[in-house]
């Protein structure tokens, strides 16, 4: 299983109903790239103050390296992170921390 970690720092005038509108079309992106086996998100929550300013995460999963690889060359997806998601960051990419791993 690839597990494809995203961690965002959304502008703070953006509305929780925003954020959750946005990166949603992610999410539904499992309607059209079956490869797509799980997407869950959430604002941070945690009590440990560490987030370095960091204020939401998703997490998308794959069978395999060409699932997600898939979904990473996908117009859609493109359209989305492009057009959709990088304008709400607080610094464009420089607000977003990507990280995925293979489950053992």
């Amino acid at each position: 299983m690839i597990n494809h970690i995203v961690v965002l720092k959304f502008k703070a005038n953006l509305t929780e109903s925003d954020i959750y509108s946005a990166v949603n079309q992610l999410g539904n992106l499992k309607e059209i790239i079956p490869s797509i086996k799980d997407f869950s998100f959430g604002k941070n929550c945690s009590p440990e103050q560490l987030n370095k300013g960091f204020t939401h995460a998703f997490v998308m999963k794959f069978d395999d390296l060409n699932g997600r690889d898939l979904y990473l060359e996908h117009p859609e997806h493109k359209r989305i992170a492009t057009e959709v998601l990088v304008p709400m960051l607080e610094n464009g990419l420089e607000s977003a921390v990507v990280i995925d791993y293979e489950s053992k």
